[in-house]
């Protein structure tokens, strides 16, 4: 479950093959999604873009892990 790593720092393995690493700063349930899905917002820290928060959807996550 994604809501398990909110304010944490961790490591991300997209579905796409992208491994990125940042910072998990807030956690939406599926409810208040359209479609309904749960997501996370992430601040990354490895990737163009650092500092700038990305919506990312729980289909799009191969694995999370906490570093």
């Amino acid at each position: 479950m994604i809501a398990n790593f909110i304010h944490k720092n961790v490591k991300i393995e997209f579905t796409d093959g992208d491994i990125w690493t940042g910072k998990v700063v807030n956690y939406t349930i599926a409810g208040d999604n359209d479609p309904e899905e749960e997501s996370i917002e992430f601040i990354p820290a490895n990737v163009p873009g650092k500092s700038k928060i990305f919506e990312v959807y729980e289909h799009e996550i191969k694995n999370i892990k906490e570093i």
